[in-house]
């Protein structure tokens, strides 16, 4: 039961992210726009550079924690749909997805079908329950010894 009500706060997580574009985001141009140099320490692409801030305010919970859930909900939700799907029925617990999320998101490198067979084959570990520190190990390497 837990690991659907987790499932279901990364897809409102998503959802807020949807309704939260960089396309209101003060260009280098803009008065008021972020001094020259300074760059927030991490940012999610596609989304509001403030993303993280209003998240944690509705959360009540620290920047990096909201940073963390909403990347791990927007990897499960956009890059790994068979990893959140797993999560929404109960199969893995969250720890297990945000592992999976860490080793595989952002593979811009990695051919879509080469990270989706790496899915299948770490789904399987986690399903099976291999702890979810050996899982991000044995799976992060996956990617990178596979042809693309």
């Amino acid at each position: 039961m837990r690991a659907q009500q987790d499932a279901y706060e990364l897809a409102v997580v998503k959802r807020l992210a949807d309704l939260r574009p960089d396309l209101w985001d003060l260009t280098a141009d803009d008065p008021g726009a972020r001094a020259e140099g300074w760059v927030p320490a991490r940012t999610i692409a596609g989304v509001t550079e403030f993303f993280a801030d209003e998240l944690a305010l509705v959360l009540s919970c620290t920047r990096t924690r909201a940073h963390n859930l909403a990347e791990c909900a927007l990897v499960l939700t956009e890059q790994l749909p068979t990893t959140w799907e797993a999560l929404a029925d109960g199969r893995i617990d969250l720890r297990r997805a945000a592992a999976l999320a860490k080793a595989l998101g952002w593979q811009t490198n990695v051919d879509a079908d080469v990270l989706a067979a790496v899915e299948r084959e770490a789904l399987a570990w986690a399903v099976a329950g291999e702890t979810p520190c050996k899982l991000q190990d044995r799976t992060a390497d996956r990617p990178r010894s596979s042809p693309t």
